[in-house]
C-alpha cells in the first residue's frame, strides 16, 4: 500500500516536469508535451497581436516567429522566418509549406489569449529544435494593435529548456 502510495504521490511531480511557464514583460508563456504536440498557451495584457517566436541563439535574425491576432471578430496567424532585423518572410513564400497547427485566440478588452498546438512531427527542419529538452531562446512580443505590422510595445528574448 505504502509503495502504490509513493508512486501516486510522484505522479503529479512527473507531469509537471512535462511543462513549464514563464512571465516576461506581462506576458505568460506556457507549455507542455503530449504525444507528438506541443501545446503554448500565451497571454498578453492588451487586446493586439501576440507573438511567440524559436531560436537557437539570441538572436531576431533566423527566428521562426509564430503571430496571433483577431480581425473583425476572427482569428488569424502568420508564421513568419525573420532573416534579418526588419525583414521577415512568410514560411510558406521561403519553403513552399506551413508548420501544421491549431490555434484559438480571444480578446477581453483587457488581454489576448492565444492557445496553441503544433504537431512535431510537422515541425520544420530549418527552424530551432522545439523537442522536449531542448534548450531555445524565445521571442516573447505583444503590440497595443491587431494590424501584424504595428511595432510591437515589448519583445524579449527568455532562454528555456522546454
Amino acid at each position: 500500500m505504502k509503495k502504490i502510495l509513493s508512486t501516486l504521490l510522484l505522479l503529479p511531480l512527473f507531469a509537471l516536469a512535462q511543462q513549464g511557464h514563464e512571465e516576461v514583460g506581462g506576458m505568460t508563456i506556457s507549455w507542455k508535451y503530449t504525444d507528438s504536440q506541443i501545446h503554448f498557451q500565451l497571454n498578453a495584457p492588451n487586446d493586439g497581436w501576440v507573438a511567440l517566436g524559436f531560436n537557437s541563439r539570441n538572436d531576431i535574425k533566423d527566428t521562426h516567429l509564430l503571430m496571433f491576432a483577431t480581425k473583425d471578430g476572427n482569428a488569424d496567424y502568420q508564421e513568419l522566418y525573420v532573416k534579418a532585423a526588419g525583414n521577415p518572410v512568410p514560411v510558406k513564400q521561403l519553403f513552399n509549406k506551413n508548420t501544421q497547427l491549431s490555434y484559438k485566440i480571444s480578446e477581453n478588452g483587457k488581454n489576448t489569449a492565444v492557445d496553441f498546438s503544433i504537431d512535431l512531427r510537422s515541425y520544420p527542419e530549418y527552424s530551432t529544435s522545439i523537442k522536449q529538452g531542448s534548450e531555445v531562446w524565445l521571442i516573447c512580443a505583444y503590440s497595443e494593435d491587431d494590424d501584424f505590422a504595428h511595432h510591437s510595445m515589448m519583445r524579449k528574448h527568455i532562454k528555456v529548456t522546454l
